[in-house]
């Protein structure tokens, strides 16, 4: 039976007793959120669970670098058997991948791709492909808006490899649309308080806004609060968002939301735990794992929307 524990502090205590022949796998995530990464971190729990042997173990570093260090220093102390990893940034990857191979652990990456290509130990990548993403939004949220109007695009955080592929893949969209023009483009941190207080900001200044891109479902959220709390209709703009998470689900159940795409959380947890058990007893795991994005409109929302 698999024994788990999440841990929400930057402290980290060892694995503990586990029983004979457990695979033990460390988990460090960057943060917590209330939307994809809720999901993933539960994805990942429920998949270890329903597999014998094997001992997981979550740790959160709050997105401090130094802190995440540690904690990967300490699952090595401890002698998993490999550490499946979401960085707080790019910076960090290199630091860890050299940690991972000098110590002869394997190393999956889960939902953040690494800016390497080539690397010094035993790698696995578990994500989707953030361009398509950004390519595919756009694309629905240009037909829906006629192939014209005001375009407001609220990022996520500018370090982060998925706002950078999703903003550039929505981009190169806008640029084959010409009747379409970007009015104001900012970080929203992937907050829905942040992206609420942008677009809140510019329906203060009377800004004409007709499609709203988000990099996530949580800012796509906020910039419907803001339009809700400004007593403007939302008829007049269309809104996108990635993920698919429960909370946009209803949105778009209650015709506040046109678009999201589905980033498929269990699906990127039970390929990273498998990889992760699959290397850590020595056998091979392919470098990338691509797991795709699936777009969510009102008319297909049957398939995902919960009951």
């Amino acid at each position: 039976m698999m024994k788990r524990l999440c841990i929400l502090v930057t402290a980290l205590l060892g694995f503990g007793a586990v029983p004979a022949g457990a695979t033990e796998v460390g988990v460090a995530m960057a943060h917590l959120d209330k939307g994809f990464l809720a999901l993933l971190r539960t994805a990942l729990e429920d998949t270890a669970d329903k597999m014998d042997g094997v001992n997981l173990k979550i740790v959160i570093a709050d997105d401090k670098r130094d802190v995440q260090l540690d904690q990967i220093r300490t699952f090595l102390a401890d002698g998993v058997g490999a550490i499946i990893f979401q960085p707080v940034d790019d910076d960090v990857t290199e630091t860890v991948n050299q940690m991972m191979a000098d110590a002869k652990v394997p190393l999956v990456y889960v939902n953040r791709t690494p800016p390497q290509i080539s690397f010094p130990g035993n790698v696995a990548i578990v994500s989707s492909n953030e361009l398509v993403a950004g390519r595919a939004q756009m694309r629905m949220l240009a037909e829906l808006a006629g192939g014209k109007g005001n375009v407001v695009i609220l990022r996520g955080a500018d370090s982060h490899p998925a706002a950078k592929g999703r903003t550039r893949g929505a981009k190169e969209v806008l640029a084959q649309n010409p009747g379409l023009t970007v009015v104001h483009e900012e970080t929203g941190d992937w907050s829905r308080e942040k992206a609420e207080t942008i677009i809140a900001g510019l329906l203060s200044r009377g800004t004409r806004i007709d499609v709203i891109a988000a990099n996530n479902d949580e800012m796509a959220i906020g910039a419907i609060r803001a339009y809700e709390k400004a007593g403007v209709s939302l008829d007049a703009v269309v809104i996108g968002g990635v993920d698919g998470t429960p909370a946009a689900l209803d949105e778009m159940k209650a015709g506040n939301l046109e678009v999201s795409l589905l980033q498929s959380a269990p699906r990127q947890a039970e390929q990273a735990v498998k990889d992760a058990v699959v290397m850590a007893k020595g056998d091979f795991a392919q470098l990338y794992d691509w797991v795709p994005y699936e777009l969510i409109l009102p008319s297909n929302l049957g398939q995902y929307a919960r009951n």
